[in-house]
Order: structure tokens, then C-alpha cells, then sequence
């Protein structure tokens, strides 16, 4: 369950430091952070995949590296346990991935992250944690929203 309260954290963060310190960079990082956080609580709380499991796996004899993995694999289930159209299904993959990418952006590579850029990863990373929210947690109770909901009004 760390995770997930881990995710919302980094939900919390993500939102402060782009409205009030205008922290462009470390917000796209908190934001990414939150979706992959509760994709991984996902994985492993519905579908019985341990954490260790998810950092690294074989594929056709190689490994995929963590990030991709457990987006590919979540994606993966989306066909399996949903109604979700495969264009529905392609959408998702595709903002998961423009996430990961600006997130990379912001961690690694020399360039300024503009506000409208963490605007739109705070916004992506809202929009896939409601989704995922609402998919797959709507029968669990969401533990850290009393520890934060002093901090929404």
C-alpha cells in the first residue's frame, strides 16, 4: 500500500511545485512519478505481480527495462479486463509514453522545462491516475485522501 499513498504524495508534490514555486522540472518528475507508482500498486494489488518482479523481466530472451515494462504491461491488460476499444486502448499507451518521455526530459536531458510542459504532464498524470483510479480501485478505499485533504481546501 506504500505505493500508493507514495503516488499520492507525488500527486500533492507535483501540484505544488508547479502553482506555487513554479518548480517546472521537479513537477514533471513528481507527476510521472504518481502514475507509474500507482500502475505498479495496480500490478501488484489486482493482479498478484510482486514489486520484484516488475523492475526487470524477460522478453524473447532479452529484458525490458522497468518503466516500459510495467506500462506495456498494464496496457497489456487493458484488452483482457476491459471494454476499452483497442483505439481507446492505443490512446492510453500513447499518454502513458508522452508522460515517460517528458519525464525523461525533465530528469536527463539539458533543456528547460516550460511551464505549459509541466502543465500538460501535471494534467496527463491527473487525467491517467483518475482513469486508473476508477478502473481498478473503485472497491478499495483510497487511505491517504484523509491525510491530504487538508491540503485541497
Amino acid at each position: 500500500m506504500y505505493l500508493k499513498a507514495k503516488s499520492q504524495e507525488n500527486a500533492c508534490a507535483a501540484q505544488c511545485l508547479l502553482e506555487e514555486r513554479a518548480l517546472f522540472a521537479p513537477s514533471v518528475h513528481c507527476s510521472y512519478y504518481s502514475t507509474y507508482q500507482l500502475v505498479r500498486h495496480i500490478l501488484n494489488r489486482v493482479y498478484n505481480m510482486p514489486y520484484e518482479t516488475q523492475h526487470y523481466t524477460t522478453s524473447s530472451g532479452g529484458q525490458v527495462a522497468g518503466h516500459k515494462f510495467v506500462i506495456d504491461e498494464l496496457c497489456r491488460r487493458f484488452d483482457a479486463d476491459t471494454d476499452m476499444s483497442p483505439s481507446a486502448i492505443l490512446h492510453k499507451k500513447k499518454s502513458f509514453v508522452r508522460l515517460l518521455k517528458c519525464r525523461i526530459k525533465a530528469d536527463y536531458e539539458n533543456n528547460e522545462i516550460s511551464k505549459e510542459e509541466a502543465v500538460m504532464a501535471h494534467e496527463l498524470s491527473e487525467s491517467l491516475n483518475n482513469f486508473l483510479k476508477a478502473q481498478y480501485l473503485n472497491d478499495q478505499p483510497d487511505e491517504s485522501n484523509e491525510k491530504y485533504s487538508k491540503l485541497d481546501g
